[in-house]
């Protein structure tokens, strides 16, 4: 939300200011005759944690350090199910080991 806030001080269209409202979530030009209101980006995204019994599926990613670990997290297209995100992610984890 600061990267958003920060880079969108200014409406591309006509160039007037903007200015924050509803709470940060919305951020509206001052222009009288625009008004415009502009909204961060959402991606939606999942995290899981893939267990069996007490044993669990981590990640450890190449710049982490060694002996870190993480449970797995996945962007996801708006076409694609959070069911099918889990299921892609997971295989990717797993055949890459």
């Amino acid at each position: 939300m600061t990267y958003w806030h920060r880079r969108h001080r200014y409406f591309g269209v006509c160039g007037a200011s903007t200015k924050v409202v509803r709470g940060g979530h919305v951020r509206k030009c001052t222009n009288e005759s625009c008004k415009t209101e502009h909204f961060p980006r959402t991606d939606p995204a999942v995290i899981m944690l893939v267990h069996h019994g007490d044993k669990c599926l981590l990640a450890a990613a190449s710049t982490f350090p060694r002996g870190m670990h993480s449970t797995l997290a996945a962007s996801s297209s708006r076409a694609e199910s959070f069911e099918d995100a889990v299921a892609r992610e997971v295989y990717e984890e797993v055949k890459s080991r």
